[in-house]
C-alpha cells in the first residue's frame, strides 16, 4: 500500500470514528437531561447583560 492510501484510510476512519463521537455524545447528553419542572428557569442564562468573564 501507498503512503497516500494509508493516510486516506486513516483519515477516513478517524472522521467515522470522530463523528460517531460527537453523535453519540450529544445523544447521551440530550438523553440526561435533568427532569426540570416546566416554569422553572434555566440557571446558564443570566436575565442581565454581557455575562461577566
Amino acid at each position: 500500500m501507498s503512503g497516500v492510501a494509508i493516510a486516506f484510510m486513516l483519515l477516513t476512519m478517524g472522521g467515522v470514528l470522530a463523528l460517531n463521537a460527537l453523535c453519540i455524545g450529544l445523544w447521551l447528553r440530550r438523553g440526561k437531561a435533568p427532569p426540570a419542572p416546566p416554569d422553572s428557569t434555566p440557571p446558564a442564562a443570566p436575565p442581565g447583560g454581557p455575562p461577566a468573564s
